[in-house]
């Protein structure tokens, strides 16, 4: 545990090749960081960041394109940046606990470097090599391109949110506050990220799901109850993968079940921790 920053709130501009990272750190205690999902930013952490630095010293960042980051304009890796902030941030074998496709970002982190690590939480995850093959996802999107061609980027965003926030299946009883607050993050990636098509990361190796079984360190997997099909398979996987993992399904809930049930979340997440 470092003693940089010294238990305040603390905004620090973390340079990498070719961008500079926004991140936040608070509290004392060991180190924990916060690696949120592919349609929201840093911002999606609100409801844990200030309960969790009462007793750990809690790191969050914008990844690249996201948030109060720099834009991406040149090939780039999200596990390197994610390393880069470790080594900044001065965080010793931190808990990181990491949405969709941070907890993608992540997984690849702690496959390349375990020893860096000491326990994850991975809400909703994404996996390196795996695609998204449910239909109703995938209608959306289809219906989400058709708008974003005719230039309703607002109605296309805030189509996605509700799908992610809702899940399928749902009669749409996501909070509005929640659809509210992640339809702005969203709005600030497309300013930010260039199309799917032409988005120059690096990603690790497709085969990067054959590993799981590498994984040494305790795992902690939520997802929420609305999910789509193919976050639910990822969970199984990891779950029967990794050494010693286990599997939390949050009710009534859809992709961010941080942000809809936040003592729930928070209590399952301190628990883990403190283990």
């Amino acid at each position: 545990m470092s003693d940089v920053n010294n238990g305040r709130d603390e905004t620090v501009g973390i340079d990498v090749a070719g961008g500079r990272l926004h991140a936040q750190i608070a509290g004392t205690g060991a180190d924990v960081l916060l690696v949120h999902s592919g349609i929201s930013d840093g911002g999606m952490w609100n409801g844990q960041f200030t309960a969790l630095a009462e007793s750990y010293r809690v790191a969050r960042y914008d990844l690249r394109g996201f948030g109060q980051s720099s834009a991406v304009s040149e090939p780039y890796s999200h596990v390197d940046d994610l390393l880069a902030v470790v080594d900044a941030l001065e965080l010793e074998k931190p808990a990181v606990i990491a949405a969709s496709m941070g907890a993608r970002v992540t997984l690849d982190a702690a496959l390349r470097e375990p020893a860096r690590f000491s326990r994850l939480v991975l809400v909703g995850p994404a996996i390196s090599g795996r695609g998204f093959e449910d239909e109703e996802l995938r209608a959306c999107w289809a219906e989400m391109s058709t708008l974003w061609d005719d230039g309703n980027i607002a109605a296309a965003i805030d189509l996605e949110t509700r799908f992610w926030i809702n899940g399928p299946g749902r009669d749409g009883s996501a909070d509005e506050r929640v659809i509210a607050r992640v339809n702005e993050m969203q709005r600030r990636i497309a300013e930010l990220l260039p199309e799917d098509e032409n988005d120059p990361e690096i990603e690790e190796e497709a085969a990067v799901a054959d590993r799981l079984n590498q994984l040494a360190m305790p795992i902690l997997v939520i997802v929420g109850e609305h999910d789509v099909s193919d976050i639910q398979r990822n969970a199984a996987e990891i779950v029967s993968s990794a050494a010693d993992a286990r599997i939390v399904t949050l009710p009534d809930t859809g992709h961010l079940p941080n942000m809809e049930s936040v003592d729930e979340f928070n209590r399952l997440a301190l628990e883990f921790l403190a283990e």
